[in-house]
Parts: C-alpha cells; sequence; structure tokens
C-alpha cells in the first residue's frame, strides 16, 4: 500500500558547513537555494543510509525516513521553511532520496510564515500553513496512508502534527536529538463534539484568520461552551488518571 510521509525539514543537512547562524548568507553566496543545495547535497552524497552514519553524518530527516521504512513507501513531501536555506536543505535531502531509492516521489514544498525571525508571522501564518499541508496530504491520501514525521525543522512543530494526528487519527513518529529510536507520538484519548464548533463557525473561521479575537467577540458564544460544558467526551477505556 502507498505510503505518505509529511517531513518538517529543518537545517541539519549542512551541519559542519558553517555555524547555523551564517547558514542564510552562506546560501546566498552560493547562488541561491538550489545552487546551494548542490553543494550541500556533495558532502553526503556517498554516505550510506546505516550504522552510526544515519545519526552523526547525514541530516535529521534522512535518519528518521529511514527508521519509519523507505521501502514501504512511495511518497515523500518535505515541509521547508519559508527561508532559502530551510529550502536549499530540502532540495538537497531530495536529491538524496532520489539517488537512493529512485522508485520514490518526493516533493519539495516551502511553508508560508514557516521561520523564527518574526514570532507574530510564525503564529498567524507559519505554523497555520504547516497544519493545513498536513490536512491535506490527509484529505488527498486518505488517514490510513499517511504517517507525519516532525523530527526535523522548528521544535514548535511538534504539537501541531500531534494535534492533527489526534483530529484525524493519522501516526506521528519522531527521533529525538542523538536517539536511534522511532517514538509514536500518540493522541490524546479525547473526542470532539463537532457539533460545538459547526454552531460558531463564523467565530471559529475568525480565530483562523486572526489567530485570536477580542475578549467582547465571545459574547457571541454562550458562556457554557467557554466553561468547557459540555466537556470533550474520553475515548473508550481512557483512563482520568495522569500517568
Amino acid at each position: 500500500m502507498t505510503k505518505t510521509v509529511v517531513c518538517s525539514v529543518g537545517t541539519s543537512a549542512a551541519k559542519g558547513i558553517c555555524a547555523p547562524a551564517q547558514l542564510l548568507a552562506w546560501v546566498a553566496e552560493n547562488g541561491g537555494p538550489e545552487q546551494a543545495a548542490e553543494r550541500i547535497y556533495e558532502r553526503f552524497r556517498d554516505v550510506k543510509p546505516e550504522g552510526a552514519a544515519l545519526l552523526d553524518k547525514l541530516s535529521a530527516e534522512i535518519h528518521s525516513l529511514v527508521r519509519i521504512g523507505l521501502e514501504e513507501c512511495c511518497r515523500v513531501i518535505l515541509l521547508a521553511s519559508a527561508t532559502d536555506d530551510g529550502l536549499a536543505c530540502a532540495l538537497a535531502i531530495r536529491r538524496y532520496l532520489l539517488d537512493r531509492w529512485p522508485s520514490l516521489q518526493v516533493e519539495v514544498s516551502s511553508v508560508p510564515g514557516l521561520q523564527v525571525s518574526d514570532p507574530s508571522l510564525f503564529r498567524k501564518q507559519g505554523a497555520v500553513e504547516y497544519c493545513r499541508r498536513c490536512l491535506e496530504a490527509v484529505a488527498k491520501y486518505g488517514r490510513e496512508n499517511v504517517i507525519l514525521n516532525p523530527t526535523g525543522g522548528y521544535k514548535a512543530l511538534v504539537p501541531y502534527a500531534v494535534l492533527v494526528g489526534m483530529l484525524k487519527r493519522v501516526p506521528c513518529r519522531y527521533i529525538f536529538e542523538q536517539s536511534t529510536v522511532l517514538l509514536d507520538l500518540p493522541p490524546l484519548p479525547v473526542e470532539f463534539q463537532r457539533g460545538l464548533f459547526e454552531a460558531h463557525r463564523s467565530v471559529f473561521e475568525r480565530i483562523e484568520q486572526e489567530t485570536a479575537i477580542p475578549a467582547s467577540c465571545r459574547n457571541a458564544i454562550p458562556s457554557a461552551s467557554w466553561r468547557g460544558s459540555p466537556t470533550p467526551r474520553k475515548r473508550s477505556g481512557a483512563s482520568s488518571t495522569p500517568t
């Protein structure tokens, strides 16, 4: 069965080239993302994706994808940051994947607003667009065929990936730095009563567009809804005691 892995991308593919803070300037000095990607790729082109090299010489994205099992998936979607250094690393990773696994389908996409120099832009656009790309993959390929992999890139994306996995019942897999163990990030044992959201669709659409709304807008929603009544239902078998 065709599997699609949605993978956020950071800059670990360029480790050792220069200090992380200098990477953006290095990409510019080397002709931009496409030309810089070739130079990045040349640094690990001949490294075999196995053993200690996975952790020491290859990027976090390649490491995690190999642990997930590339022989079992046919499509990888690399979500790069909206920066030239992030795009260059994503392009280098795509080149490596296609050289090692020619039958793969590898897509690279820059996510608008996904950067950290402007926290407000990250909050209002970057995180929203990242979630949107994950949801689009689930809608297009089916939740049973999609795996979310937030190992690479900004760590702030991990809870968003887990949230998408929780809402859509999609597996979310992650490898911590300096680890070789692939972890399944489990969804919270809750279910959402979608009727509550549908009843106040206009308010939630405004939140999606503006990220936050004034407290005065809460008057449009009955106070019981804001106080958590009715509460989300626990899935069958879930314990109410923290572990």
